[in-house]
């Protein structure tokens, strides 16, 4: 973890409302990102020696609950 992400990662930990966090979660299937990006017009990453798409992730998945439900949030 950078210094950041570290930092950040005790930031989250701190608040009671905040009752999960999970690093690098992968984000939509694999084949919906690609769709996604491509209808951004974005080249979606892929790996430089295989040009196999990869999975994108989120640096941080929050899971908070507000009092009035859990819910989940990406944070990067």
């Amino acid at each position: 973890m950078s210094d950041l992400e570290r930092n950040y990662f005790y930031l989250s930990e701190y608040p009671d409302f905040v009752v999960g966090i999970r690093e690098q979660f992968p984000l939509l299937p694999l084949e919906e990102t690609i769709v996604t990006a491509d209808e951004l017009g974005i080249k979606h990453p892929t790996d430089p020696k295989t040009s196999e798409p990869i999975v994108m992730t989120t640096d941080f998945l929050l899971t908070i609950n507000n009092g009035q439900g859990v819910f989940e949030g990406s944070y990067n």
